[in-house]
């Protein structure tokens, strides 16, 4: 008999955390059996890497016409629909004879872009065909608070790479001092960038001296401020720079080489580069914004402070230059909070929980 077949749905194949950890699903799903198509808006860079799973890609502008949610309901015996912007995709099979599993990445602040495209009647309506999954704690809260709507919270998972990472990035990063990293695909709000600009103003003299800051990403045209605070300070201080955005094999190899990785996110509904900091056994610090938090302990596995607080972030700072020597297991036990939470064998552990064996 066929196996069970999953579509998976997709706004896109770019680069990023909410469309990248598909893979590792998809690939949890095969193994389970299960026979998986895609579909997409748009190509995109990740495309030669879901075209190496061996599954049917097909790329289609207008994902919600009726001649392709026909298609759909004909060919499949699932959806799986990534991410909050595919909201649409459930406008369409909400209600029908088909199951659909909802995956939403995106954090609070997201939401309100799509407030009037996704209002209160529209989680009220949903029928007992649409499950809806929550990439994390914050996201799980957000739904519930709001909305009044129940979710499953399932983290992503990320493969374990500690020990594999080329040993590349030595001409970046400053032997003589303490350096702390700020992994991200663009500049914006949500990020923080800002929040960490104005933490080492803060710094004493003595620290700006014994740090270094590295910042990754690119200027994106709705938030160029966000972006030029960065360059100016770069400009004016000698302790930090800026780099484009890297390959994910490259940034690794900066992440295994920094002391520290820092996400002053005002939002976020996990962060993926603290989970690969964590895996790669590095020290982090976050803000209590993101949905990493949730697992962390201020000094015990991690530091968290609170959104926003520039002093807490100075004093978090302040704190690792002082003790590098004797924090190795703070960072051993934020290893421990990858391999809990967000390992791969936690992921397909849940993965199997939901989806169950497929029914041939």
């Amino acid at each position: 008999m066929n196996k069970k077949k999953i579509l998976v749905a997709l706004p896109c194949l770019i680069p990023s955390g909410g469309i990248s950890v598909v893979i590792e699903l998809i690939e949890v799903l095969q193994k389970m059996g299960y026979c998986i198509g895609l579909l997409s808006r748009e190509k995109g860079g990740l495309y030669e890497r879901f075209c190496a799973l061996g599954i049917e890609i097909r790329i289609e502008e207008n994902i919600l016409s009726d001649s392709l949610i026909s298609w759909i309901l004909e060919e499949y015996d699932e959806v799986f629909v990534n991410t909050l912007q595919m909201f649409g995709m459930i406008y369409k099979l909400n209600g029908k004879d088909i199951e659909v599993k909802w995956w939403i990445h995106e954090p609070p602040l997201f939401f309100c872009q799509y407030s009037e495209a996704v209002p209160q009647a529209f989680w009220d309506h949903l029928s007992g065909n649409v499950h809806v999954f929550a990439a994390g704690n914050v996201v799980h809260e957000h739904l519930l608070k709001t909305y009044g709507k129940e979710s499953e919270v399932l983290n992503f998972g990320i493969k374990d790479l500690a020990g594999k990472v080329p040993d590349t990035a030595h001409q970046i990063v400053s032997a003589d001092k303490v350096t702390f990293l700020l992994p991200s695909v663009i500049f914006q709000h949500i990020k923080g960038q800002d929040i960490l600009a104005l933490a080492i103003l803060n710094l004493p003299k003595e620290y700006q001296e014994r740090t270094e800051f590295i910042f990754t990403g690119r200027m994106s045209e709705y938030a160029k401020d966000y972006y030029n605070t960065i360059k100016q300070l770069e400009e004016e201080r000698q302790n930090v720079k800026i780099l484009d955005l890297l390959e994910h094999s490259a940034m690794l190899a900066l992440m295994q080489q920094v002391d520290c990785i820092v996400a002053p996110s005002r939002n976020d509904a996990t962060n993926a580069c603290i989970v690969e900091g964590m895996m790669l056994s590095k020290l982090c610090i976050t803000s209590d914004a993101a949905g990493v938090s949730r697992y962390m302990q201020d000094c015990v596995n991690g530091f968290v402070f609170p959104n926003c607080d520039v002093g807490e972030l100075s004093a978090r700072i302040m704190l690792v230059v002082d003790n590098m020597e004797r924090l190795g297991v703070v960072a051993a036990n934020g290893r421990k909070v990858y391999e809990e939470v967000y390992a791969m064998e936690t992921f397909e552990k849940n993965v199997r929980k939901y989806w169950g064996q497929p029914r041939e």
